[in-house]
């Protein structure tokens, strides 16, 4: 309710000037661009912005900041794409770092980079009511976690956002951790390492299933995702493993076999849809491995 109340005194005071891009809500100093403000903001300011903003080039966040949009269809674009867009330093100890009710969309031009880069576990990085759309990304993932990384994604959707085969739209690197929690869209999952968490809110998550692909070996029986038994909400794309419910922990663990078509009680009128790993829906699948829904239901399934 704070939060929106901000917004509503934001897009007032915007409708005052319209110079006013961006607002430092905590001090009530505007400025003319994005980067003008995170530049001259204080550790624990809140930032709002009423028109889209252009990043030019790599921006790093070395402080406790909110950066919110007035009325959630604002803009963050890339002005092209062969730069990180956020990096979060690993030697920045700052705290919360907060995106709230903003569309982050990319060049149309293909990249190299990611779009966020989060470092260091004191840095806990928020996306709540976040879009990320039209990044082309030909060589890695988009929200990258690395060095003790830390993030919370809540009702985030990625939207024509392209990744290459074997890349996913979040990378949890060596000892990172994402929590997830409310509507996901699109959403697919690296973990990197043994020690590479993914937790469910105690909210819950819904949305699309999510892909999850396990880099190095775990023992069967490992957690693999923290906080839930929803077996339909997250796929394993791992050959010959799935994910398999610990009802007693609360957790979900890693299981031998794959859990096909056959395995799963399906609706039948309800119509069937395609995902591939990286979570992006598919309308005429090829030969190959998907992730298919149908009603509540999901299963990875071979297309032949």
């Amino acid at each position: 309710m704070i939060s929106r109340l901000l917004s509503l005194a934001a897009a007032a005071a915007f409708a005052l000037g319209a110079s006013a891009q961006v607002l430092n809500s905590t001090t009530g100093a505007t400025y003319g661009n994005l980067t003008d403000a995170l530049n001259a903001a204080e550790a624990g300011a809140e930032i709002v912005i009423s028109e889209d903003q252009t990043i030019g080039s790599r921006y790093s966040i070395t402080k406790a900041v909110t950066v919110s949009g007035a009325t959630g269809n604002e803009v963050i674009k890339a002005s092209n794409n062969n730069y990180i867009m956020f990096l979060i330093p690993s030697n920045a100890n700052v705290g919360s770092i907060a995106f709230k009710n903003l569309i982050f969309a990319g060049s149309g031009k293909s990249s190299n980079k990611a779009i966020f880069e989060i470092n260091k576990g004191q840095n806990t990085v928020t996306f709540d009511n976040v879009t990320f759309k039209d990044f082309d990304l030909n060589s890695g993932d988009a929200i990258q976690h690395k060095n003790a990384g830390k993030s919370m994604l809540k009702n985030v959707a990625f939207e024509n956002v392209v990744v290459p085969e074997g890349k996913s739209m979040v990378f949890i690197g060596d000892n990172c951790q994402t929590t997830f929690a409310g509507e996901m869209k699109n959403v697919s999952v690296f973990l990197e390492k043994t020690n590479s968490k993914a937790f469910v809110d105690a909210a819950g998550v819904s949305g699309d299933a999510i892909p999850v692909t396990i880099g190095a070996a775990r023992e069967v029986g490992a957690v693999v995702i923290q906080g839930t038994t929803n077996t339909e909400m997250f796929t394993l794309t791992n050959a010959d493993l799935h994910l398999e419910a610990d009802e007693a922990n609360n957790n979900l663990v890693l299981a031998e076999g794959t859990l096909g078509i056959e395995n799963v009680e399906i609706e039948e009128n309800a119509p069937v849809e395609y995902f591939n790993l990286q979570g992006v829906k598919v309308a005429e699948p090829t030969p190959g491995l998907y992730i298919m829904r149908q009603g509540n239901k999901t299963a990875k399934v071979v297309v032949r």
